[in-house]
C-alpha cells in the first residue's frame, strides 16, 4: 500500500488510492471533477483507510451510486458507512 503524501499530484493520488480497482478510479475522478473538496475527500478516504475496493464498496453498495451523498458521508467521517465498508464481504 503506498501512502499519499502532499507532495504527490493529484494523478499519482488517486492512482494510489484505487489500488488497480477501475470503480475506485473513477469514483476518485468524479470526486475531484465534482465536488467542491475533492482532493481533502480522498485525503479523508486515505486517512480513514478507505482504499481501492472499499471505495467502491461505499460508493456503490453505501450511497447506492449517489457521488454527493458519498463525498458529504466522507467529508463528515460517517461512522456508519466506514462500519459498513469494513464489515462487507
Amino acid at each position: 500500500m503506498s501512502v499519499i503524501t502532499l507532495e504527490d499530484s493529484q494523478i499519482i493520488a488517486v492512482t494510489k488510492m484505487s489500488e488497480g480497482n477501475p470503480g475506485a478510479l473513477t469514483v476518485l475522478m468524479e470526486l475531484l471533477k465534482n465536488t467542491e473538496h475533492g482532493l481533502i475527500s480522498i485525503m479523508h478516504l486515505d486517512d480513514m483507510d478507505i482504499r481501492g475496493w472499499k471505495i467502491w464498496v461505499g460508493y456503490k453498495n453505501y450511497c447506492k451510486n449517489d457521488l454527493k451523498k458519498f463525498y458529504d458521508l466522507i467529508m463528515s467521517r460517517d461512522a456508519h458507512m466506514i462500519q459498513f465498508i469494513n464489515e462487507f464481504r
